[in-house]
């Protein structure tokens, strides 16, 4: 039991390790910060995407290649990404992104439309 608590441990300062190299990272090397926190499956990806944005840097770069690791991440903020920097991104490859992503959010998306 002490083993499995210990490598969790060192799961977890690798994971912050990692996720404060990307932070620091996001000036200097921001396709190696956005890279590293799409492994990391972080949220956090996307304010740094924003950021990204927000200091004149074109979205597309990182969301056309990467486009379903963001929707793997986190499927509401890639939709929403998605939205908003729809001048950048070609609307087909967004959705033929979709299609190959997993059908679950679709589902609750249209769930959530036709409620209201």
């Amino acid at each position: 039991m002490a083993c499995l608590v210990q490598a969790i441990l060192r799961q977890d300062e690798d994971r912050c390790r990692a996720e404060a190299l990307a932070r620091l990272s996001e000036n200097t090397d921001p396709d190696l910060a956005v890279e590293l926190l799409l492994k990391l499956s972080s949220s956090e990806v996307f304010k740094m995407l924003r950021r990204l944005i927000s200091a004149g840097h074109d979205p597309a770069k990182w969301l056309l290649p990467k486009l379903q690791q963001f929707f793997e991440v986190d499927d509401k903020q890639a939709c929403e990404l998605a939205v908003a920097c729809r001048a950048s991104l070609p609307v087909d490859h967004v959705m033929s992104t979709l299609e190959e992503c997993e059908t679950r959010w679709k589902h609750e998306r249209l769930g959530q439309k036709t409620l209201h």
